[in-house]
Protein backbone atom coordinates (compact mmCIF):
# COMPACT_ATOMS: atom_id res chain seq x y z
CA UNK A 1 0.00 0.00 0.00
CA UNK A 2 2.58 2.47 0.50
CA UNK A 3 4.12 2.16 -2.44
CA UNK A 4 0.52 3.22 -3.93
CA UNK A 5 1.96 6.66 -6.07
CA UNK A 6 0.30 7.89 -8.87
CA UNK A 7 2.18 8.05 -12.07
CA UNK A 8 2.58 12.00 -12.25
CA UNK A 9 3.87 11.29 -8.79
CA UNK A 10 6.50 8.69 -9.74
CA UNK A 11 7.43 12.06 -12.16
CA UNK A 12 8.33 13.57 -8.83
CA UNK A 13 9.64 10.59 -7.22
CA UNK A 14 12.01 9.09 -9.57
CA UNK A 15 11.40 11.19 -12.43
CA UNK A 16 14.01 14.00 -14.05
CA UNK A 17 13.51 17.57 -15.83
CA UNK A 18 13.41 15.78 -19.36
CA UNK A 19 10.46 13.40 -17.95
CA UNK A 20 8.37 16.75 -17.37
CA UNK A 21 9.00 18.43 -20.83
CA UNK A 22 7.99 14.80 -22.65
CA UNK A 23 4.90 14.92 -20.89
CA UNK A 24 4.14 18.51 -20.87
CA UNK A 25 2.24 18.20 -24.07
CA UNK A 26 -0.26 15.19 -23.16
CA UNK A 27 -1.10 16.14 -19.73
CA UNK A 28 -1.67 19.52 -20.84
CA UNK A 29 -4.52 17.96 -23.34
CA UNK A 30 -5.27 15.19 -21.39
CA UNK A 31 -6.62 17.74 -18.29
CA UNK A 32 -7.67 19.97 -21.49
CA UNK A 33 -10.12 17.33 -21.81
CA UNK A 34 -10.90 16.07 -18.61
CA UNK A 35 -9.23 12.89 -18.95
CA UNK A 36 -6.50 11.92 -16.65
CA UNK A 37 -4.60 8.95 -18.65
CA UNK A 38 -2.07 7.93 -16.31
CA UNK A 39 -2.79 4.30 -15.56
CA UNK A 40 0.36 2.64 -16.42
CA UNK A 41 0.32 -0.10 -14.07
CA UNK A 42 -1.89 -2.09 -11.09
CA UNK A 43 0.24 -0.47 -8.39
CA UNK A 44 -0.93 3.45 -9.64
CA UNK A 45 -4.81 2.37 -10.06
CA UNK A 46 -6.39 2.22 -6.77
CA UNK A 47 -4.68 5.80 -5.79
CA UNK A 48 -5.95 7.12 -9.32
CA UNK A 49 -9.45 5.10 -8.88
CA UNK A 50 -9.71 7.09 -5.60
CA UNK A 51 -8.20 10.90 -7.11
CA UNK A 52 -11.12 10.55 -9.74
CA UNK A 53 -13.90 10.28 -7.60
CA UNK A 54 -12.66 13.55 -5.76
CA UNK A 55 -14.50 17.00 -6.60
CA UNK A 56 -11.61 19.06 -5.95
CA UNK A 57 -10.05 16.65 -8.92
CA UNK A 58 -12.89 17.52 -11.24
CA UNK A 59 -13.06 21.73 -10.22
CA UNK A 60 -8.74 21.74 -10.48
CA UNK A 61 -8.96 20.52 -13.75
CA UNK A 62 -12.09 22.90 -15.01
CA UNK A 63 -10.20 26.25 -14.21
CA UNK A 64 -6.25 24.80 -14.40
CA UNK A 65 -4.75 23.29 -17.20
CA UNK A 66 -0.90 24.46 -16.91
CA UNK A 67 0.98 20.45 -16.54
CA UNK A 68 3.16 21.67 -13.94
CA UNK A 69 0.23 22.40 -11.84
CA UNK A 70 -1.36 19.48 -12.57
CA UNK A 71 1.59 17.52 -11.49
CA UNK A 72 1.89 19.76 -8.39
CA UNK A 73 -2.12 18.71 -7.76
CA UNK A 74 -1.58 15.16 -7.46
CA UNK A 75 1.78 15.41 -5.63
CA UNK A 76 -0.70 17.32 -2.89
CA UNK A 77 -3.33 14.64 -3.39
CA UNK A 78 -0.33 12.15 -2.77
CA UNK A 79 0.95 14.07 0.46
CA UNK A 80 -2.21 13.68 1.87
CA UNK A 81 -2.55 10.27 1.44
CA UNK A 82 0.49 9.53 2.86
CA UNK A 83 -0.16 12.18 5.68
CA UNK A 84 0.02 9.64 8.97
CA UNK A 85 3.47 7.80 7.26
CA UNK A 86 5.92 9.88 8.26
CA UNK A 87 8.54 8.38 6.16
CA UNK A 88 7.12 8.53 3.02
CA UNK A 89 5.50 11.63 3.31
CA UNK A 90 8.94 13.65 4.14
CA UNK A 91 10.84 11.32 1.06
CA UNK A 92 7.94 12.74 -1.43
CA UNK A 93 8.32 16.16 0.00
CA UNK A 94 12.13 16.29 -0.53
CA UNK A 95 11.83 15.01 -3.97
CA UNK A 96 8.96 17.70 -5.01
CA UNK A 97 11.33 20.58 -3.79
CA UNK A 98 14.49 18.80 -5.50
CA UNK A 99 12.37 18.99 -8.87
CA UNK A 100 9.76 21.95 -8.59
CA UNK A 101 11.87 24.04 -6.00
CA UNK A 102 10.40 25.65 -2.52
CA UNK A 103 7.72 27.10 -4.08
CA UNK A 104 6.39 23.89 -5.90
CA UNK A 105 6.45 22.26 -2.62
CA UNK A 106 4.51 24.97 -0.62
CA UNK A 107 1.57 24.69 -3.48
CA UNK A 108 1.83 21.13 -2.93
CA UNK A 109 1.08 21.42 0.50
CA UNK A 110 -1.09 24.03 -0.17
CA UNK A 111 -3.18 21.44 -1.88
CA UNK A 112 -2.47 18.38 0.63
CA UNK A 113 -3.95 20.75 3.15
CA UNK A 114 -7.15 21.37 0.93
CA UNK A 115 -7.21 25.00 1.31
CA UNK A 116 -7.61 25.13 -3.08
CA UNK A 117 -11.02 24.10 -2.17
CA UNK A 118 -11.48 26.95 0.43
CA UNK A 119 -9.66 29.70 -2.26
CA UNK A 120 -11.46 28.36 -5.23
CA UNK A 121 -14.82 29.40 -2.60
CA UNK A 122 -13.89 32.55 -2.39
CA UNK A 123 -13.06 33.47 -5.61
CA UNK A 124 -16.13 32.17 -7.56
CA UNK A 125 -17.80 34.11 -5.17
CA UNK A 126 -16.58 37.17 -6.20
CA UNK A 127 -16.22 36.50 -9.74
CA UNK A 128 -19.06 36.22 -12.19
CA UNK A 129 -17.64 34.26 -15.00
CA UNK A 130 -15.70 30.95 -15.65
CA UNK A 131 -13.19 32.99 -17.37
CA UNK A 132 -12.86 35.64 -14.51
CA UNK A 133 -12.12 32.40 -12.35
CA UNK A 134 -9.57 31.02 -14.24
CA UNK A 135 -7.84 34.38 -15.00
CA UNK A 136 -7.99 34.89 -10.78
CA UNK A 137 -6.73 31.55 -10.13
CA UNK A 138 -3.95 31.55 -12.77
CA UNK A 139 -2.59 34.89 -11.32
CA UNK A 140 -2.56 33.56 -7.87
CA UNK A 141 -0.32 30.48 -8.28
CA UNK A 142 2.26 32.48 -10.73
CA UNK A 143 2.72 34.83 -8.03
CA UNK A 144 2.09 32.67 -5.14
CA UNK A 145 4.66 33.62 -3.12
CA UNK A 146 2.93 36.83 -3.07
CA UNK A 147 -0.34 35.86 -1.97
CA UNK A 148 0.47 32.75 0.38
CA UNK A 149 3.07 32.45 3.87
CA UNK A 150 3.74 29.06 4.61
CA UNK A 151 4.36 29.20 8.51
CA UNK A 152 7.35 27.08 9.42
CA UNK A 153 8.13 26.33 13.29
CA UNK A 154 11.52 28.24 13.21
CA UNK A 155 10.19 30.92 11.73
CA UNK A 156 9.99 34.89 14.21
CA UNK A 157 6.49 36.01 14.40
CA UNK A 158 7.29 39.48 14.45
CA UNK A 159 9.67 38.90 11.48
CA UNK A 160 7.25 37.23 9.52
CA UNK A 161 4.26 39.38 10.69
CA UNK A 162 6.22 42.58 9.33
CA UNK A 163 6.85 40.53 6.03
CA UNK A 164 3.79 40.10 5.51
CA UNK A 165 2.50 43.60 6.00
CA UNK A 166 4.28 44.46 3.75
CA UNK A 167 3.37 42.21 1.10
CA UNK A 168 0.04 43.00 1.58
CA UNK A 169 0.30 47.03 1.74
CA UNK A 170 2.48 46.69 -1.30
CA UNK A 171 0.66 44.21 -3.67
CA UNK A 172 -3.18 44.56 -2.11
CA UNK A 173 -3.74 41.02 -2.72
CA UNK A 174 -7.76 40.20 -3.37
CA UNK A 175 -6.63 36.99 -0.57
CA UNK A 176 -3.96 36.15 1.32
CA UNK A 177 -3.26 32.95 2.64
CA UNK A 178 -1.45 32.10 6.05
CA UNK A 179 -1.22 28.56 7.21
CA UNK A 180 0.73 26.07 9.55
CA UNK A 181 0.89 22.91 10.58
CA UNK A 182 2.03 20.87 13.30
CA UNK A 183 4.26 22.69 15.76
CA UNK A 184 3.72 25.53 13.46
CA UNK A 185 -0.13 26.13 13.85
CA UNK A 186 -0.03 28.13 17.33
CA UNK A 187 2.56 30.49 15.42
CA UNK A 188 0.31 30.93 12.54
CA UNK A 189 -1.91 31.93 14.68
CA UNK A 190 0.12 34.54 16.72
CA UNK A 191 0.99 35.76 13.27
CA UNK A 192 -2.24 36.59 11.68
CA UNK A 193 -2.79 38.07 15.33
CA UNK A 194 -0.34 40.50 14.54
CA UNK A 195 -1.19 40.96 11.17
CA UNK A 196 -4.65 41.62 11.57
CA UNK A 197 -3.81 44.65 14.14
CA UNK A 198 -1.27 46.09 11.20
CA UNK A 199 -3.57 46.27 8.30
CA UNK A 200 -6.85 47.88 7.60
CA UNK A 201 -9.72 46.96 4.72
CA UNK A 202 -9.18 42.96 4.64
CA UNK A 203 -11.62 40.78 7.20
CA UNK A 204 -10.23 37.21 7.86
CA UNK A 205 -11.89 33.55 7.38
CA UNK A 206 -10.36 30.96 10.23
CA UNK A 207 -10.05 27.04 9.41
CA UNK A 208 -9.20 25.43 12.33
CA UNK A 209 -8.09 21.38 12.44
CA UNK A 210 -6.27 19.73 15.12
CA UNK A 211 -2.88 20.60 14.20
CA UNK A 212 -3.55 22.72 11.62
CA UNK A 213 -4.59 26.79 10.66
CA UNK A 214 -5.41 28.47 7.67
CA UNK A 215 -5.96 32.56 7.67
CA UNK A 216 -7.64 33.84 4.75
CA UNK A 217 -7.49 37.64 4.20
CA UNK A 218 -9.77 39.16 2.12
CA UNK A 219 -10.25 42.30 0.79
CA UNK A 220 -13.04 44.19 1.20
CA UNK A 221 -14.47 45.19 -2.19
Amino acid sequence: MDDIVTDVVKGVVYGSLEWIKDQAKKYAEDHKKGNIKIVTDKETFKVIKEQKKLPELHLFTKYITDPVLCQLYHAGVALRYFETNVEKRDELRTKIRNMYGVKGLRIAEFIQNGYFMKYLTVVMAREKTENAIKKDLKLFFENFDKHVTVVQETDKNEKNAREIVMRINSNLPRTYIIFGSGKAAKKSSDIKKIVLAEISNYVVEEYVYVMKRAYFFNKEE
